[in-house]
């Protein structure tokens, strides 16, 4: 009688899957916070194949953000893009050469980083550092 009611507890759960799995998959991105009286913060992870990571921060407009990767292997492996949320607009199209940025905050609010390993190398797996400043314009 229990292995009936396991097994019929199982078949439900199989058949409802899809249903749990429409509104989840993506996870949030991580926040990148500063150190109290910072200005500079980094990240570190791995990237694997055509794996993605994202992180998010906040900054107000007319501040100066620099954002800058390194890899290992050493070279031009890992790449970002930064990205509005809210006008889900990039700030820049070369995707391929994204490994050092420095541009004026245009709006004061959240942006998104995503790192990416570059499709065009052979490495398949690699660590990045990401480097992200965010100062007072200077007038």
């Amino acid at each position: 009688m229990k292995l009936k009611i396991l097994f019929a507890v199982a078949v439900l759960l199989f058949c409802f899957a899809g249903v749990f799995a429409q509104n989840g998959g993506k996870a949030e991105p991580n926040r990148i916070e500063f150190a109290k009286g910072k200005s500079t913060a980094s990240v570190s992870g791995r990237l694997k194949g055509d794996e993605q990571a994202e992180y998010v921060f906040s900054a107000r407009e007319g501040q100066l953000i620099q954002v800058k990767i390194t890899s290992v292997p050493k070279g031009k492996v890992a790449s970002f893009r930064i990205l509005n949320p809210d006008r889900e607009a990039t700030f820049y199209t070369k995707y391929e050469e994204n490994y050092e940025y420095a541009f004026p905050a245009p709006y004061t609010g959240d942006y998104v980083i995503w790192v990416s390993l570059q499709p065009e190398t052979k490495v398949k797996s690699a660590k990045y550092n990401l480097t992200l400043t965010i100062t007072k314009p200077r007038f």
